[in-house]
């Protein structure tokens, strides 16, 4: 019994690698990279930006091409600390690329099979598990990759909470709760934990939890930390598994922080902003009916989640878990369903989460996946139930799924070679001047992504661009940057000579260039992004400029001195030095750097040391030796 028992495990994990393998294989073997919306302008650059500095064993603390200046390594999507992501350092480009997305199935796939065990057979986990990893919501995610390696961690979270509590609780009544019945449905039979293991688990799921988060998307790793404190509600565990989780985190999470302190976070979007792509009305009916048969809203509600569709036969086999549960075990029914409608409530996008001091997250839909993980749950004790033990029609079943849910995704999947050389502009445009790009209402109707160099496109060139992409950004700045396009000194001052827009415009503006319908205008008497206004008021410019991602240099020879300018943010950490020596930090419309230089010819350093990494560094290191003794202890034991 055993060995058939190993078997059928072995079977199903086969299973889940080889739809890992259906989605992420072709563009492996064609050595391309998915092209779908995020991928291209955004995730692409990004990754190639960071592993370019990691890669001459440099931490990229700061991006100085974007947003005038903006704290990288800070960002928890640039993913500089998550292990997984050092596979950018290990292999080729393109190659990395994939295999990123590609372990991250595997790790979700995984995950859910060890969460669904514990409710139901290898036949019905192994379907729940591809149900989930070809489900719509979840491959929506991927081309906003940091909510799918995150959410990749959350099975396995809710694997070893579930664990917990019921190892806890075998312990306390020193025999498995319904042990007979785990057998006869084929599920994993909870035993009672050993001393040891009762520090161990909550180790594990700290660790756990500092992965959801370095991951890449902090709203995931609170909803996660909220589900581990639901399901386990024992004090001390989750203080360890809290702490922990903390500790091994805090090199990003300290950093990511200070980030959030003074960004446009704390009300800086607007409402409507906040609830865009909420799910309405016929976006739910298209998360369980084939797309076929359903006609798209003339106005779609939502498109963050791209394709909403989760599989008519997962949805009819969820609701027979669902009745089964329900006449079973009413709690563990009572917590899936609850976990269902959370995620229905959030995603309809209900006008609280305007009102919050702090804005939590964007774009509500984004829950669907949490929502997608409760069905499958469900359909996999659907399954294990009605099954008549064949695993031939488990096999049947389990393509079935897989073909209708691929039908519906093709779209996610598109893939291209890598293009580094998109932009059509010529090399002068953003090279040594920053660009601001003014959409208007219906920017898609003038060009692609590209035309308007969008996202961060702009690091495939290094071209500098006065706004950014980030999640997040100085509030003082974003305040600033949205006058200035408003403000034709302003946009001067700041450091703009080029801009983008849809419609054409009347002198002093010069057309440069055009690609698509986006004209690209030359901005007459802009300042450089570096300048000396001496004590006369005349503007100097530099002799050399210099940015890179830790520092910024700058030569200036003038006969009175003045104030030396550099039109990049500010951020805590940053100090600069006169000829080698240290010099008051000044500040210019409260968000770029500035310094009073004496005359002649002085050089200006500015360099970046956030104090948050370095105590970040500390405490991960602590949180570390933690993990290490307990581990070394629980092998002694």
């Amino acid at each position: 019994m055993e060995i058939v028992k190993k078997r059928e495990n072995v079977l199903a994990l086969a299973a889940i690698v080889i739809a890992a393998i259906v989605l992420f294989g072709p563009p492996l073997a064609r050595n391309e990279i998915f092209t779908f919306r995020d991928h291209t302008d955004y995730f692409a650059p990004m990754r190639l930006y960071t592993a370019m500095h990691l890669r001459a064993g440099r931490l990229p603390l700061w991006n100085p091409y974007n947003g005038s200046g903006e704290q990288w390594l800070a960002n928890p999507q640039t993913g500089v600390f998550y292990p997984p992501a050092w596979l950018f350092l290990a292999f080729p480009f393109s190659r990395a690329f994939v295999l990123y997305l590609f372990v991250h199935a595997l790790i979700l796939g995984s995950g859910t099979y060890c969460l669904l065990r514990l409710r139901a057979g290898p036949a019905g986990a192994a379907i729940g598990s591809v149900g989930l990893m070809f489900s719509g919501p979840v491959l929506s995610l991927l081309d906003v990759q940091n909510n799918y390696t995150s959410f990749a961690w959350v099975p396995w979270i809710l694997w070893c909470a579930l664990r917990d509590r019921a190892g806890t609780r075998s312990s306390a009544s020193a025999t498995p709760k319904g042990g007979g019945d785990d057998e006869s449905h084929g599920r994993a039979a909870a035993r009672p934990y050993s001393d040891p293991e009762r520090t161990a688990v909550p180790r594990l799921a700290a660790v756990l939890l500092a992965l959801v988060f370095l991951g890449g998307e902090p709203f995931y790793a609170a909803t996660a930390a909220l589900l581990y404190c639901i399901v386990v509600r024992r004090p001390r565990t989750i203080a360890i598994a809290g702490l922990g989780a903390i500790g091994v985190a805090a090199v990003q999470l300290f950093p990511f922080v200070d980030l959030v302190v003074g960004s446009d976070r704390f009300g800086g979007f607007d409402p409507d902003d906040i609830l865009r792509n909420s799910m309405h009305g016929r976006d739910w009916l298209r998360m369980f009916v084939p797309p076929q048969f359903v006609t798209p809203a003339p106005r779609q509600a939502q498109h963050f989640i791209f394709v909403v569709y989760g599989g008519v036969i997962v949805s009819l086999l969820a609701v027979a878990g669902a009745v089964v549960l329900l006449r079973q075990a009413r709690s563990a029914a009572a917590g899936w369903l609850a976990l269902l409608a959370g995620t229905m409530v959030v995603a309809s996008g209900p006008s609280i989460l305007a009102r919050l001091p702090l804005t939590i997250f964007r774009y509500p839909s984004r829950v669907l996946p949490f929502a997608m993980l409760a069905i499958v749950v469900l359909a996999a004790v659907g399954w294990d139930r009605v099954r008549r033990r064949s695993a031939f029609v488990d096999a049947v079943l389990l393509v079935a799924i897989a073909a209708d849910l691929l039908f519906a995704v093709r779209p996610l999947l598109a893939t291209a070679p890598l293009n580094r050389r998109l932009l059509a502009y010529p090399p002068a445009i953003g090279r040594n001047a920053k660009i601001a790009q003014v959409y208007g209402e219906n920017p898609l109707r003038a060009g692609s992504r590209v035309a308007w160099m969008a996202g961060y496109l702009n690091l495939y060139q290094l071209r500098f661009t006065a706004s950014t992409p980030a999640p997040l950004s100085p509030q003082s700045y974003t305040r600033l940057y949205m006058r200035a396009l408003t403000d034709l000194d302003l946009l001067r001052e700041i450091g703009v000579m080029w801009l983008f827009v849809p419609w054409a415009m009347r002198p002093p503006f010069v057309e440069v260039a055009r690609v698509e319908n986006v004209l690209a205008y030359r901005v007459p008497g802009a300042l450089p992004m570096a300048y000396v206004r001496t004590r006369e008021g005349a503007i100097v410019p530099p002799r050399t400029l210099a940015l890179d991602a830790s520092q910024s240099r700058v030569a200036v020879a003038t006969r009175s001195g003045g104030l030396l300018v550099l039109t990049q943010n500010d951020a805590r950490g940053w100090s600069v030095k006169v000829d080698g020596r240290p010099a008051d930090k000044k500040l210019v419309r409260g968000v770029f750097r500035a310094v009073e230089v004496p005359a002649g010819q002085h050089q200006i350093t500015w360099i970046f040391r956030p104090l948050s990494l370095t105590a970040g560094a500390i405490v991960t290191a602590l949180a570390m030796l933690w993990l290490a003794l307990g581990v070394r202890a629980h092998r002694l034991s």
